[in-house]
Order: C-alpha cells, then sequence, then structure tokens
C-alpha cells in the first residue's frame, strides 16, 4: 500500500477504536498513516453540508438538447481539456431513460456513492463556473440532492445544443447498439416491448421488425420523430438561453462553448 499510494487513509463508521487500532498496527510498521476523525459519519455530514450550500459560491452552465444531440460527447470533450464539468450520468451510471443501462458497464452507485462523486467533482473544480447536462431529478435509480437540481433549472446559465436529425441518429447508433456486442439487440429488444401499452403493438412489432433487419438507423429515427422529440420538447422550450450552439461541427462548436465559459468567469454574461 505505501508504495502505492502516496497518501493513506483509514476510517471506519465513527473514527473510533477500529481505526485507530489498525493506524497503530501501520504505524508500528513504518507507514504513515491518517486516520479519518470522526469516521464516515463525519465525511458523509460534510458533504451533505457542503452540497447544501456550495451552491452559493459555484454556478452551472447548464447543457440542454434533444436525446443524440451531442450533449455528453461535449462534456467528454470539456472533461479532456480540463474545462470542468459534472456528468450526472456518467456517475449514475444511467442515460435517464428506458434505454439509459444500456450505454453503462458499471453497476450504479449508491445514493451515498452518487452524492460523493457530484461532491467530489464540485470540491476540486477550478473554476466557479462548471459545465453540467439538464437532467431530470432521478437520474437511473438515483437522486440528485436538491440543491444541486435546484441550481440546475432554476440558476446559471443555459446553451442549447442543435444539430441535424441524421448525426443524432448515427450517435445514437453509435452508443446504443453498434459499440455493444450482439447479444445487446435481444436487451433492446427487451426494452423496446416495454412500450406496447404506450404506443401500441403494431407500432412496437414494427420497431422490433427494424431491429431484427438490422435497419437500426431506420428504427432510431422513427423512434425519435415519432414518439420521443415529441414527448421531451416540452423540457427544451421551457427555458431562456444565453446561447444556442449547433453541435454538427464538433470542433466549432467546442469553440463556440470554450469561448462562453471564458465569457461567463469575466462576467460578460448574465443569468
Amino acid at each position: 500500500l505505501a508504495s502505492e499510494y502516496d497518501n493513506i487513509v483509514i476510517y471506519c463508521a465513527r473514527g473510533g477504536m477500529r481505526s485507530g487500532s489498525v493506524c497503530n498496527l501501520f504505524a508500528s510498521l513504518g507507514m504513515s498513516i491518517y486516520k479519518l476523525e470522526g469516521g464516515y459519519k463525519a465525511y458523509r455530514n460534510y458533504v451533505l453540508e457542503y452540497l447544501d450550500n456550495i451552491m452559493n459560491v459555484k454556478n452551472f452552465i447548464v447543457v440542454h438538447g434533444l436525446t443524440g444531440v451531442g450533449k455528453t460527447d461535449l462534456l467528454n470533450i470539456l472533461d479532456e481539456k480540463n474545462v470542468d464539468n459534472i456528468d450526472l450520468e456518467g456517475i449514475a451510471k444511467n442515460s435517464g431513460s428506458t434505454f439509459g443501462f444500456i450505454t453503462h458497464d458499471k453497476k450504479p452507485p449508491t445514493q451515498k456513492k452518487f452524492e460523493s462523486k457530484i461532491f467530489e467533482k464540485i470540491f476540486f473544480s477550478n473554476s466557479d463556473y462548471i459545465f453540467i447536462e439538464s437532467e431530470s431529478k432521478r437520474v437511473g435509480h438515483v437522486l440528485t440532492p436538491n440543491n444541486i437540481y435546484d441550481a440546475i433549472v432554476r440558476d446559471g446559465y443555459h446553451i442549447l445544443l442543435e444539430c441535424s436529425l441524421e448525426n443524432r441518429v448515427k450517435r445514437l447508433c453509435r452508443d446504443y447498439v453498434y459499440n455493444k456486442d450482439e447479444n445487446n439487440l435481444e436487451v433492446l429488444k427487451d426494452c423496446i416491448n416495454k412500450f406496447r401499452k404506450r404506443l401500441g403493438h403494431n407500432k412496437v412489432d414494427e420497431y422490433i421488425n427494424l431491429l431484427e433487419e438490422g435497419k437500426y438507423e431506420e428504427l432510431v429515427e422513427k423512434y425519435l420523430v415519432e414518439y420521443y422529440d415529441s414527448l421531451y420538447m416540452h423540457s427544451v422550450d421551457k427555458y431562456k438561453y444565453n446561447e444556442v450552439i449547433n453541435f454538427d461541427n464538433v470542433d466549432v462548436a467546442v469553440e463556440e462553448v470554450i469561448k462562453f465559459h471564458k465569457s461567463a468567469m469575466e462576467g460578460a454574461i448574465k443569468c
């Protein structure tokens, strides 16, 4: 452990004798060890208090757009460029829909783990302006903390991403079909079958036939045009946007987003 990590922190539930005994043992072996005072309970209380108050200081730049427009792609690119962002779907291991679990291979976190990851992203951020994707309060199996969610829907800056239907379809096929193994087609079929009450047997049978025939892009386009876009357009239309950015040319769009971020930090843009 000492050779693998620069700092080792030992904790138990409340920072009592259990963690103290382990620290004493490691210290007797010449290892430099830290003990978390108050244990996990103290850490947990600190996280909750921090999340309750930090948005008095920090600001979100909220990225909106219809599914497949590239919101997560944008956050990943910003991450590569060391621009502060929080990918709630990535942390939750769920893209927030009936199909949301497909794009994530790992087990979803507990509510406490989810909140701790959000805490870490904000605590270690370099800027007071953090990009975050517009989400419903529930993301997969977890809930966005109240104060964080309020800051997303009520405060901050709002950017709308747009792109062609063709590029949206290609992006969704990439994430849900082409980057997965053959077994994923059965998973997709199970998900589509869940819409029978909502869309009717004829429409669902049509979608499944397209899936089985390998007409993935036609299936996705029909699903977006005939159902999904109209269902979620209200969540896009209810905001007034500081900036509308076309994401068909990703490089140009990213430059515009980073320029917006710089202007926000300089106080040149008002909420």
